[in-house]
C-alpha cells in the first residue's frame, strides 16, 4: 500500500528538518580560539540561515513555468466562467508559461467569454480546435463518444505543450485559494492526487482495459485521480508511443477511441508505474491537487457545499481545487450563487 503524505505539509516538512539540522550544527560548532557563547551562535546561526534560505526560494527567474490546458465543450461556456472567475482570482500567472483552450470550435461563444475574461489578466493563451489535435475528426467528428474523446485529447495535447507539466482543467472545476505551479510541482515532480482503492475514483475495469491496451501490468495497487490533474508530457507522449507499438499503428489516438474500457488518467498512470517513471515526475498525495471529499460528484454532495467557508479556511484545506461535475446537473447558474461574493 501507498504511504500519502500530506501535500501541504511536504514542503514545510522538507524546509523544517533542514533548518533544524543546520541550526544544530551550526550553533554548537565551535570556531578555533572562538569565545562566543552557544547561545550567541545560535541567534547567529539563525540570521545566517535567513540569508542562505533565500536561495531555495522558488522565483519566477528560475522557475520553470508551465502551461495550464482548459477543455471548453460545447455546453460548457457558463460553467467554464466559473472557472475562470476562480483562476483570476487565486492562480498566479506569473507562474504560467502558457494557457491553451481545446474546443471543437473556436468561433464558439463560450471561447470569446473566456479570452474576455482572460486576456486582461494573461496574454499568453491559445486556442486549439479539437481537429487540429485529430486530423481524422475533420472529416468524421460524428462517430465518435464526446466523453472518450475529451479523454483522448487530454493526452493527445501533450505534443503541443511546451512545457515539461501541464495542468488540465475541465469547466466544472473551481481554484478556491491562492496557487501557483511553485505549489503543485516540486523539485521538479508534480503533485497527484492517488488512492489505495479504485473504487473512490474510478471502476476497476478501467484499469484492467487501461492494461490491456497498453499491454503493461500496474506494479502497484494505487489510483490516479480525476480532472483537474498535473500531467508529465514526457510520460503522455511515451504512452502514445506504446499503443502504437503494441498495436501497430501510428495513428494511436485513433486506435484508442474504438477501446470500450479506459480512461485517460488509468492509461496514463499505468504506463508511468509500469515502466518504472512514475517517481520521477510525480509525489503521491490524497488531496494534493483538488480535494477529494469536498468536490461535488453526486447531486446531494452540493448541498453541503460551502464555498465562502471554503475560501476563508483555504490556508487549512489539503488541494487547491473542488470539482462540482457537471453531470449531476446542477446548473452553471447554482454555482455561481454559492460562490458569491468569495471569488471577486
Amino acid at each position: 500500500m501507498l504511504d500519502l503524505p500530506k501535500p501541504a505539509t511536504l514542503g514545510t516538512w522538507l524546509l523544517a528538518t533542514v533548518i533544524f539540522w543546520n541550526l544544530i550544527l551550526l550553533s554548537f560548532k565551535t570556531q578555533p580560539g572562538s569565545n562566543i557563547a552557544p547561545s550567541e551562535r545560535l541567534t547567529t546561526a539563525l540570521h545566517q540561515l535567513n540569508a542562505d534560505l533565500g536561495h531555495f526560494h522558488v522565483t519566477t527567474s528560475n522557475f520553470d513555468k508551465q502551461t495550464i490546458v482548459i477543455l471548453l465543450g460545447p455546453t460548457d461556456s457558463g460553467r467554464v466562467m466559473n472557472l475562470v472567475t476562480s483562476l483570476n482570482k487565486f492562480f498566479d500567472y506569473e507562474s504560467v508559461l502558457e494557457i491553451l483552450i481545446v474546443t471543437p470550435d473556436r468561433n464558439a461563444q463560450g471561447v470569446a467569454e473566456v479570452m474576455l475574461q482572460l486576456t486582461p489578466k494573461f496574454k499568453m493563451i491559445h486556442v486549439l480546435e479539437d481537429r487540429e489535435l485529430m486530423q481524422e475528426l475533420a472529416t468524421t467528428p460524428a462517430t465518435h463518444n464526446n466523453w472518450v474523446l475529451q479523454q483522448v485529447l487530454k493526452l493527445l495535447v501533450a505534443n503541443f505543450v511546451k512545457s515539461e507539466f501541464y495542468l488540465i482543467l475541465d469547466a466544472d472545476v473551481l481554484c478556491f485559494k491562492p496557487t501557483s505551479f511553485r505549489d503543485l510541482i516540486i523539485e521538479h515532480r508534480a503533485l497527484c492526487n492517488m488512492y489505495n482503492s479504485h473504487s473512490i475514483v474510478t471502476r476497476e475495469d478501467w484499469w484492467k482495459g487501461s492494461e490491456t491496451i497498453l499491454d503493461m501490468n500496474m506494479t502497484s495497487p494505487t489510483y490516479f485521480g480525476v480532472t483537474p490533474a498535473i500531467l508529465s508530457k514526457t510520460i503522455a507522449i511515451g504512452a502514445q508511443n506504446r499503443i502504437k507499438e503494441i498495436h501497430s499503428n501510428d495513428d494511436w489516438a485513433q486506435a484508442l477511441l474504438g477501446k470500450p474500457n479506459f480512461t485517460e488518467y488509468c492509461v496514463y498512470a499505468t504506463y508511468a508505474i509500469a515502466s518504472d517513471k512514475f517517481s520521477k515526475y510525480h509525489i503521491p498525495t490524497r488531496d494534493g491537487v483538488y480535494n477529494h471529499d469536498l468536490s461535488v460528484f453526486w447531486k446531494n454532495q452540493f448541498q453541503s457545499l460551502d464555498l465562502a467557508k471554503l475560501v476563508r479556511q483555504g490556508a487549512y484545506v489539503p488541494g487547491f481545487f473542488v470539482v462540482v461535475q457537471s453531470n449531476t446537473g446542477i446548473s452553471a447558474e447554482a454555482v455561481k450563487e454559492r460562490m458569491g461574493d468569495a471569488f471577486n
